[in-house]
């Protein structure tokens, strides 16, 4: 019958679509993908089609109305522009999905929702040539569909004629729509785990038909927020003690500090490699002054943060609490109220408390976190004085450090607390130098590590220094395009950690520890060693002398464990969807895999028990 061609042909028009979006979103994240067998490229659209089924069995419903009450010489025009809108729409979604995975490593989901809210901020990552990239990709991928689209008609659109089984057949298509939509006949529905058959987490994002997911977050906004998602052990408290994972440990001996309350400035640099830095054993010469510092700092080369965005960075330094790959903790109030918080330890203690940034410090709920975190006093773009350099973001590296600079000089009260956040390696890098796009990371890195050193010697000479420690690492690591490299690699997450000034014992100087630690015990590691308690901070560990030595840390839709030199990358679905991980693991793969998972349990636990 004529409406079981059209049946047919609405499901190659919406493959081919699909088919060009996937290619496209893999062609364009080609660096990110790493080393993947033949095969993959292969079940990547096989797995796809579960998702894509399921996408266009929702848009055959309009599309078959059309069909059935357009007259027939103008049902191929209608057709023709109701699939043109629809191409243009999901290839623009395509599109969008590209330019997030390239930056924060996800697709559309809950956090990205929330961020649409900051549309100058989104803006600010792209500069005119990224948009001009992303425009002819789009127009690339939707000439072959424009221009086939009314071939694709003529053959599947015939016209309609009601005979005695038509309504039969029309129920019997509905109703097979419904399966599609459903997923099949079984008792969970179809999800994003559905389409998961790879172990690498690129091949499984590409599978997700981008405007399924983008439909799945707009209506189903907090579903896989639920503790009893992530609940996989019943045992979770005997798991988590017989791992061993939080070790206070002893203070140091000699002591770090060679006086009780040191003055405390603390910067955190955007995106801070430390494949940037040699002396971390990095693979890029990008920031020789860092390197130098070394010389005179105890540093830790094997510190990993916690998760990719500086909103997750700030929480993990200034509250020791761990990133959360479907949520953000700093967007929450409720949640936010129950943090520790470093700052509040050190303002009890009498000191002052400042904390600077380039940007905006009411972005993402940045302010209201800074505040209830005892900072008195912030400083963002609006108040800086020196205004020399400004970026899509805000001011640049050379005017923050000029600005801390003067705070600093006209500090009379002692001990204080001071933290700042730098931005110049940042999206898209617009420093105030002459620039070469091809070489924009190398050029960013260099200009900030130039900033960051011309401030530490300026430092050295101040009054201040001989009673200060100074706290150098990274709100979080970045992908700097390595070949052969998951985008959820460890080299991403990997940030140095350097501690240094006058305040500090000489015979740490020039002292590297090279344990895994997490970058949510660096803070508290600071507050033990000056023999203040540290109990609040729940995920503490010792990043020396702990029992355990690891590092955790989440991506969108995964976790990393990785424990003395054994690594594990995970894709983590919620409790009740789809998971075969298990199966594919041997038996040192299986035990990374559940000490991670039981972590990943606890710090939803945690999340979760700060009622909202």
């Amino acid at each position: 019958m004529s409406f079981f061609r059209f049946f047919i042909g609405h499901f190659v028009i919406g493959f081919f679509l699909a088919f060009l979006a996937r290619i496209s979103f893999l062609l364009f994240l080609w660096s990110h993908i790493g080393t993947v067998s033949w095969a993959d490229w292969i079940w990547v659209h096989l797995f796809a089609l579960k998702l894509d089924i399921a996408t266009f069995s929702y848009l055959f419903v309009p599309a078959f109305i059309l069909y059935l009450v357009v007259s027939y010489k103008k049902i191929k025009t209608v057709l023709r522009v109701f699939y043109s809108v629809f191409a243009l729409f999901y290839l623009l979604v395509n599109c969008i999905d590209m330019e997030l995975f390239a930056h924060w490593g996800s697709r559309v989901n809950l956090l990205a929702l929330f961020y649409a809210q900051y549309p100058e901020e989104a803006k600010a990552s792209l500069d005119i040539v990224d948009l001009l990239i992303l425009a002819a990709w789009y127009i690339v991928f939707l000439f072959p569909f424009i221009w086939l689209l009314p071939k694709f008609l003529n053959y599947f659109i015939k016209p309609f004629t009601w005979y005695k089984s038509s309504v039969l057949g029309i129920v019997c298509l509905l109703a097979i729509s419904f399966l599609g939509i459903r997923g099949g006949v079984g008792k969970v529905p179809i999800n994003q785990s559905s389409v998961v058959f790879s172990e690498n987490q690129v091949m499984n994002v590409a599978a997700v038909n981008p405007v399924w997911n983008l439909l799945y977050f707009v209506f189903n906004k907090g579903a896989n927020l639920r503790y009893d998602n992530f609940k996989y052990y019943d045992d979770l408290d005997d798991r988590i003690n017989s791992l061993e994972l939080f070790d206070t440990a002893q203070s140091m001996s000699p002591k770090l500090f060679n006086q009780a309350k040191p003055n405390i400035v603390l910067l955190m640099m955007e995106s801070l490699s430390a494949e940037t830095m040699q002396t971390m054993g990095g693979v890029f010469n990008w920031s020789k002054g860092l390197d130098s510092l070394t010389q005179e700092a105890l540093w830790f080369s094997q510190v990993y943060a916690s998760g990719n965005r500086t909103d997750k960075g700030l929480v993990a330094l200034l509250s020791g609490f761990p990133a959360q790959s479907a949520a953000s903790i700093l967007t929450e109030p409720n949640r936010v109220n129950q943090l520790p918080f470093v700052g509040c330890k050190l303002k009890n203690e009498g000191y002052t408390t400042l904390f600077m940034y380039g940007g905006d410090a009411d972005f993402a709920n940045m302010a209201y976190y800074l505040r209830k975190g005892c900072f008195t006093d912030i400083v963002d773009k609006s108040k800086f004085q020196s205004k020399t350099a400004l970026g899509n973001w805000g001011f640049h590296d050379q005017d923050l450090f000029a600005n801390l600079k003067t705070v600093l000089s006209d500090q009379n009260e002692s001990p204080f607390f001071v933290s700042a956040l730098s931005l110049s390696v940042h999206e898209p890098f617009d420093i105030p130098v002459k620039f070469d796009r091809t070489l924009k990371y190398e050029m960013a890195y260099k200009y900030a590590d130039s900033c960051l050193f011309d401030f530490v010697e300026w430092f050295k000479n101040q009054a201040h220094y001989n009673n200060s420690i100074l706290i150098i690492t990274g709100d979080h690591g970045r992908d700097l395009g390595l070949n052969d490299k998951q985008y959820a690699d460890p080299y991403k997450f990997r940030i140095p950690v350097l501690i240094l000034g006058g305040a500090m014992n000489d015979v740490y100087k020039n002292k590297e520890v090279n344990t895994i630690a997490s970058q949510v015990s660096v803070m508290p590691f600071v507050l033990q060693e000056m023999g203040l308690p540290v109990c609040d901070f729940d995920f503490y560990n010792h990043p020396i002398n702990a029992t355990t030595n690891y590092a955790f840390y989440t991506y969108n839709g995964g976790f990393a464990w990785l424990q003395d030199s054994a690594v594990g990358l995970f894709y983590s679905p919620p409790v009740g969807m789809k998971n075969d991980v298990e199966k594919k693991l041997n038996k040192q793969e299986a035990s990374i895999y559940h000490a991670g998972r039981a972590f990943e349990q606890y710090v939803m636990k945690k999340y979760f028990g700060f009622n909202q």
